[in-house]
């Protein structure tokens, strides 16, 4: 069976949309370019600039509705588009403190009043990956699909955050990459 690169999703703020990519340059020791390079810290947040554990930031585990975000990221301009089925589009430079308000604004009613608010948007020094070191989250959809069928409901990819989405390996295989060397066009990753 032929395995393939399905897909690319990028997240530049984490959590809060998703884009897909018809390509991306991976560089070595590095995370997929502009891949949670943000987060929305809550007010009880303990952000000290490097990497921190995700339980710092508003998130889809905790407030379901910002699992519906999709985004488009504009690169040349710094400007992040996020759209939502129940919310007006908006656009905005992360890394400009006087939008934080407007942004915080539209994401508040996408938040569970019991849950810890939406408080600002910060900027990582490393990727907000589930690791502690720069990584892309590579998941199989033979997988999902597997999982889809003994759930008896279709699950989206959308759900689990992935960076690069495998199709044509066997059910679960992927556990089988771990400690190997993966080949994806000219980029070399490390399975750990």
């Amino acid at each position: 069976m032929t395995v393939r690169l399905a897909h690319i999703f990028r997240h530049p703020i984490k959590a809060h949309g998703r884009e897909e990519l018809a390509s991306v340059r991976l560089l070595d020791g590095q995370a997929l370019p502009f891949d949670r390079t943000w987060a929305v810290a809550h007010e009880a947040a303990k952000v000290t600039g490097g990497w921190v554990p995700c339980a710092n930031f508003a998130r889809g585990a905790k407030a379901p509705k910002l699992m519906a975000i999709t985004c488009t990221f504009d690169e040349d301009a710094g400007q992040i588009t996020l759209m939502h089925p129940e919310r007006t589009d908006i656009t905005f430079n992360p890394d400009d403190p006087s939008e934080n308000d407007r942004v915080i604004d539209w994401l508040r009613p996408l938040n569970p009043e019991t849950r810890a608010q939406p408080a600002r948007i910060v900027r990582a020094t490393q990727a907000l990956t589930d690791t502690n070191f720069p990584s892309v989250a590579i998941l199989s959809l033979t997988s999902l699909r597997i999982l889809s069928a003994r759930m008896g409901q279709d699950l989206s990819p959308h759900r689990f955050r992935g960076t690069l989405w495998l199709d044509g390996l066997a059910p679960w295989a992927e556990f089988d990459l771990i400690g190997k060397t993966l080949t994806i066009g000219k980029a070399q990753l490390q399975v750990v």
